[in-house]
């Protein structure tokens, strides 16, 4: 079987986050057994992964439609996986006549325009953009692109699934994959009592995370036996430097410590276990459960 995915930015800094990572994963299993598997992605550069052909296009949009119905021409899937937003199931006309089994693959959650409202509230509208053009594309026009350009979804979460029933067919073929961690990777820590008070944030330290709601909340604590560790994955120096600009600002230089970048399993558990809470202030809920709430349950 011969099946292409194609997914943006399939760089190297993208692979351990979502929807990369699981793209990265399944395409690596159909390739052991035997399948071929194609990325195509809009970098020049795109991350190399064993068993796997990757190709640039100049962009995964419609208005690029000519190149990738040539590519995807060449290649010739027997299955093709796609990421369904609103926005882009209505614009990728290459989608249309391809002649083999489409799959839409719903990482993205599907924020209703409540959600939206209260977390804007909170964010700026940078932060809210992104999310918020989606639901602006009138429904009745994205559901018949689903339908039509659509054999199946695999969704990413349980929310995500039923939201896309509910709003698509309750018919719809719709799969989920059940969010899940190998807990034998994760050795269960052993606390110790101390009259210090840990706090530990695991991920993006980004306002749509509430990251800065907690170190504001912080700034009104007056204990300063109360410390802060803030893992802020993928960040590179540039946003370290903005991070604890904003960090003395509020006057916690002294009880906050910043690391970015990518840290190995060891170093993760080993902060993980020293931590006495660790905080996941979302603004914005994500659909699933997040792959930092499962690490810190597992330990």
């Amino acid at each position: 079987m011969r099946v292409v995915f194609c997914i943006y930015d399939f760089v190297a800094e993208k692979l351990p986050l979502q929807p990369w990572l699981t793209i990265r994963m399944v395409a690596e299993g159909l390739a052991k057994k035997g399948h071929m598997v194609h990325v195509v992605t809009d970098v020049m550069d795109p991350e190399v992964i064993d068993g796997v052909t990757s190709h640039s296009v100049a962009s995964l949009r419609g208005s690029n439609a000519t190149e990738m119905r040539l590519i995807l021409k060449k290649l010739q899937p027997d299955v093709l996986v796609m990421l369904p937003t609103p926005l882009n199931i209505t614009t990728t006309s290459w989608l249309d006549g391809l002649g083999c089994r489409c799959i839409g693959f719903a990482s993205y959650p599907f924020y209703s325009f409540p959600e939206l409202w209260r977390a804007w509230r909170q964010l700026s509208w940078i932060d809210v953009a992104p999310y918020l053009r989606h639901v602006l594309i009138p429904g009745w026009y994205w559901r018949t692109a689903l339908r039509r350009r659509l054999d199946s979804i695999i969704a990413q979460s349980l929310t995500t699934r039923e939201r896309l029933r509910k709003a698509v067919s309750p018919q719809v073929d719709a799969k989920v994959i059940p969010p899940g961690i190998d807990v034998t990777e994760w050795p269960l820590a052993t606390k110790t009592n101390r009259p210090d008070v840990r706090l530990l944030y695991l991920g993006a330290a980004t306002p749509i995370r509430g990251f800065h709601l907690a170190l504001g909340a912080l700034a009104h604590v007056d204990d300063k036996r109360v410390a802060l560790t803030v893992l802020a994955r993928g960040a590179d120096e540039t946003h370290l430097a903005a991070l604890n600009r904003k960090i003395a600002d509020l006057g916690l230089a002294d009880r906050v410590t910043v690391y970015g970048g990518w840290l190995d399993r060891g170093r993760l558990i080993e902060d993980i276990h020293v931590a006495d809470v660790v905080l996941l202030p979302f603004v914005l809920v994500p659909s699933e459960l997040p792959l930092t709430a499962m690490e810190v349950l597992a330990c």
